[in-house]
């Protein structure tokens, strides 16, 4: 998709600088002045690009304070994790199978759809290794974990700037002890309206992430385990 964008990407720059150079021109025609032209070319210019310039300014600036913040940590046996947002094409079973490897005693979930990743049933369930190393998956009415990893919330910076903090915190008081924040925008309104407005293009040419550090990183400095240190690769 990227290849075919770049040559479309390329022309539309092309025409917007072309048509600046006209405005300017007729400018400097009309008014029988040089610099009037010059005038009305760079203001087309900064009409038309000035957003994205500010956006990608502003943008890198927010992309300073992403990565992993560690306010507090706290050892626990166990914790409440909303495992819809983990890795897609892993089972919930799976996935609750991967947090127990790294060394807790139990993971609480509600069960999500493998396709979606959507919550279809409401069910919580505890899972655990038993003494021969085998998963025991419970359906369970209540949560005994007192800590909850993997809460989402998305907040827009600006019109065309969102970012997304994933949050480790106690679940009765909502302290929060911990946060990922990640940054993503698809550029100014210029760049905005012709990628994904115009063409429709999910991820276009001048989208731009930062997230800094490891997700699980998060993880591994506010709720490590008890039993053990939880060790992640970066």
């Amino acid at each position: 998709m990227g290849f075919i964008l770049l040559p479309i990407a390329l022309a539309f720059l092309l025409a917007c600088i072309g048509i600046c150079v006209l405005g300017g021109w007729l400018t400097g025609k009309i008014t029988h002045s040089a610099w009037r032209g010059c005038i009305a070319f760079f203001v087309c210019l900064g009409l038309l690009f000035g957003h994205d310039i500010y956006t990608g300014a502003k943008f890198n600036g927010l992309c300073m304070n992403a990565g992993t913040h560690v306010y507090e940590t706290v050892k626990v046996k166990g914790l409440y994790r909303d495992l819809s947002h983990d890795t897609y094409g892993l089972s919930f079973n799976r996935s609750a199978e991967n947090y127990l490897k790294y060394g807790y005693e139990y993971i609480e979930a509600k069960e999500f759809s493998k396709n979606d990743h959507q919550d279809v049933t409401g069910i919580l369930y505890k899972f655990y290794f038993d003494s021969d190393g085998n998963l025991i998956k419970e359906e369970t009415t209540s949560l005994i974990s007192e800590y909850q990893y993997g809460y989402y919330k998305d907040y827009h910076i600006t019109p065309y700037i969102y970012e997304t903090r994933v949050t480790v915190e106690q679940i009765n008081s909502g302290k929060i002890l911990g946060m990922r924040n990640y940054f993503f925008t698809r550029g100014g309104w210029l760049t905005n309206w012709f990628f994904h407005d115009l063409l429709g293009t999910k991820n276009p040419l001048g989208s731009s992430v930062c997230s800094g550090g490891h997700v699980n990183d998060l993880l591994s400095r506010t709720l490590p385990p008890e039993t053990t240190s939880l060790e992640v690769s970066k």
